[in-house]
């Protein structure tokens, strides 16, 4: 009997090695830095975005100079300031234009400030087409003969200088007399007189915050014609002795000169 062929063992071939995981995903093709393309064309858009939107805007070629300029001085206070230079070689300069109070809005303040004053009764308000005049009684506003105020009359020129402080309008202070000569060494006229209590009028306005100053007036009794002859003559020379606070309609030209 033929002898018979004994079957070898085959060895198994040897396992394939197993691909890693980590190799794969390591393998891969994706940029870290990619959202950067991204960002650098939104920065691109917005910066398009706001050129358009200055070429479409008006610049005040002035305050942005101004602007400018503080900025620089503000981190760099030894760099000189930028000033505007003048268009042309003659430029015309900038008028400040202020305007006078109105004559009757005036009486109705001036009033009511003075309504409660000792002198009140006896200070008159006389509305004219182009002034408002202020009529203070002389004999209870000053010490008999003399220029020298007293308490009442310094208080109501205090309360009206706290109105005409800040008026535009021209005021000017004037003195009257009566007809009699004054005997005074100090004054040798009634004109003198009549000065004297204008300029100290004045003054005390000026002291209570009339800072433009009112012009002062001595004419002593050359508007004693203008009062009423039906008038007993006591008050006639009454009211000839008085103060005029007279607020004109326009403004105070003579200060601008």
């Amino acid at each position: 009997m033929a002898d018979e062929e004994v079957p070898q063992e085959v060895a198994p071939p040897p396992p394939e090695p197993e691909e890693d995981d980590d190799d794969e995903s390591s393998g891969s093709s994706v940029d870290p830095e990619a959202w950067m393309l991204s960002f650098g064309d939104l920065v691109s858009l917005m910066l398009v975005f706001f050129v358009m939107l200055f070429s479409m805007s008006t610049l005040e070629i002035e305050e942005f100079e101004a602007i400018v300029s503080s900025l620089a001085q503000q981190f760099n206070p030894s760099a000189s300031i930028k000033r505007p230079k003048p268009s042309a070689d003659l430029d015309i300069p900038k008028v400040t234009t202020r305007e006078a109070y109105d004559l009757s809005y005036l009486r109705a303040l001036i009033g009511d400030k003075l309504a409660d004053n000792a002198l009140a009764v006896d200070i008159k308000l006389h509305e004219l087409h182009d002034r408002l005049v202020i009529s203070m009684p002389a004999d209870t506003m000053f010490e008999p003969g003399t220029a020298t105020m007293t308490t009442a009359a310094r208080e109501a020129i205090d309360k009206l200088g706290t109105v005409i402080r800040f008026l535009s309008n021209r005021i000017d202070v004037n003195g009257h007399t009566d007809p009699d000569p004054i005997s005074s060494p100090i004054y040798p006229s009634n004109w003198e007189f009549s000065l004297a209590r204008a300029m100290s009028v004045a003054n005390e306005l000026r002291r209570a915050g009339f800072a433009e100053g009112a012009r002062s007036f001595g004419l002593a009794d050359s508007r004693f014609g203008e009062i009423s002859l039906d008038l007993p003559v006591e008050d006639r020379y009454r009211r000839a002795r008085r103060i005029d606070v007279v607020i004109r309609k326009d403004l105070d030209e003579w200060n601008n000169r």
